[in-house]
């Protein structure tokens, strides 16, 4: 349906990267075959609700490079079309391009409501990461160059607030401080962490003022994908930071803050805090993106690992309590947190080696209402029938007679799929794809044990001795 031979010709003359130009016919061919699943089968039927519904299953977060990129392509396609590359005696063709540039440019008012409410949540998600500090918190001495524990801890309270204060503005009014009005992903409207992280990192602190690289600072990544980052600068100004020099063309500039100036020496060492942990930071976006003190806190003050720690301050008390239970238990069998792949599903893994250790959260669930567990079993239908008649019992939505597995091919060329499984239990035959099977709901502090004994005998997992 979509002329993919009218619109290599155009964007192979507009784009000189043959890498870009290749990447804006992958898209083609990605939105064509979502197209083709949606039963879209003559242009007549295409419609910008296509769009926002192909946007909302891709859109995910850690993906802003690859949306991004989508967006940049619907704009090249309507182009494309505009241009006259397409068929000039096809109306439906028009109608294409009218339809995707109905999605990305709406009326004004239309467009400032729906940005503007776009920016809200985000802001309002980011100013929520910020949990109350303890009132107790020992800081790790080797950040205590400056100022004692209490210094310390009076100062970081004083930025997060700072940094909510912030928020807060943003919110009356997002473009002024150049939040996007155009379609992109959430990363995009990381703005306030993107910048005070990259004047940290591309400049060199020295009593209460850090001296800014600003062609590193311009160059980085986190600064690159925003636009109108000089209304950031002039936003941080109104909340007291002072910043002398900066200009694109500057060969450096200065940051302090006139009120507090051990604002800025709490900031400047909780952000290299950050690479002092070795963690994976991508498992540890909220505590990151939220000021977590867990990162400048004392190791010795902590019970379980910094990431432990650091991912459960977000979490409900009764997941708390299976994961404390949890991690006791891996240790047993001598499994432990890997900085480097804290999380696997979007909850805590235990690693030995490249062996992995029951998972237990809220994984990926949108509704967050139940704490599931992943598992892959295969052996234990067979070895321990009556125990996996058991588990159930407990866990009947795992065990549906659906057939989840053979509607469609998983291995092509006629290779065989090793995701499979066929097992039978009270009498009844299943046979699923173990990578979409076996998520147990509603699991609880009860009943977790009872799966991890499964789990150990399906893997062979035995506790070792200390």
């Amino acid at each position: 349906m979509l002329n993919k031979q009218a619109f290599n010709e155009y964007i192979s003359k507009k784009l000189k990267s043959e890498k870009t130009i290749n990447e804006n016919l992958m898209y083609l061919d990605t939105f064509q075959k979502f197209l083709d699943e949606k039963g879209v089968s003559d242009l007549s039927d295409f419609t910008a609700d296509y769009i926002a519904e192909f946007h909302k299953r891709h859109g995910r977060s850690g993906r802003w490079v690859w949306v991004d990129k989508f967006h940049k392509f619907m704009q090249h396609y309507a182009e494309s079309i505009e241009k006259g590359y397409h068929d000039a005696d096809n109306p439906e063709e028009t109608r294409v391009a009218d339809e995707i540039r109905r999605h990305y440019y709406k009326a004004p008012d239309e467009l400032f409501e729906k940005y503007t409410l776009v920016a809200r949540s985000f802001i309002t998600r980011a100013k929520n990461l910020i949990l109350p500090l303890p009132n107790e918190i020992k800081i790790d001495n080797k950040y205590l160059t400056e100022l004692t524990n209490e210094q310390f801890v009076e100062a970081f309270r004083d930025l997060r607030l700072l940094i909510i204060d912030m928020y807060d503005n943003i919110y009356a009014a997002p473009f002024d401080w150049g939040y996007p009005d155009f379609e992109v992903s959430d990363e995009y409207r990381n703005r306030v962490n993107d910048v005070l992280v990259a004047m940290v990192k591309c400049g060199k602190y020295n009593r209460g003022v850090i001296s800014v690289d600003a062609k590193k600072f311009f160059a980085s990544t986190a600064v690159k994908r925003h636009k109108k980052v000089e209304l950031m600068i002039n936003g941080f100004k109104r909340f007291g930071f002072v910043i002398d020099g900066y200009d694109k063309k500057a060969e450096e500039f200065q940051v302090s803050h006139n009120e507090n100036p051990q604002l800025i020496m709490v900031l400047n060492t909780y952000i290299l805090s950050l690479d002092d942990k070795n963690n994976r930071w991508a498992h540890l976006q909220n505590a990151k993106n939220g000021y977590s003190y867990r990162f400048v806190e004392d190791t010795v003050a902590q019970e379980y690992e910094t990431a432990f720690h650091a991912i459960m301050d977000y979490e409900p008390k009764e997941l708390l309590k299976i994961q404390k239970w949890l991690h006791a238990e891996a240790a047993k069998c001598g499994y432990k947190i890997d900085p480097k792949e804290v999380q696997e599903k979007g909850m805590i893994l235990y690693k030995k080696g490249s062996k992995r250790f029951l998972l237990a959260g809220y994984g990926y669930e949108k509704t967050r209402e139940k704490i599931v567990s992943k598992v892959i079993f295969r052996n234990v239908f067979k070895t321990h029938k009556a125990q996996a008649e058991r588990l159930m019992q407990i866990f009947p939505e795992t065990f549906v007679p659906a057939n989840l597995c053979g509607s469609k091919p998983c291995a092509p060329g006629g290779k065989v799929c090793t995701m499979g499984v066929e097992y039978e239990l009270d009498g009844v035959k299943y046979k699923k794809c173990v990578y979409h099977s076996f998520w147990f709901k509603g699991v609880t502090l009860d009943n977790i044990g009872f799966l991890l004994k499964l789990f150990k005998l399906e893997y062979g997992i035995k506790e070792i001795e200390i």
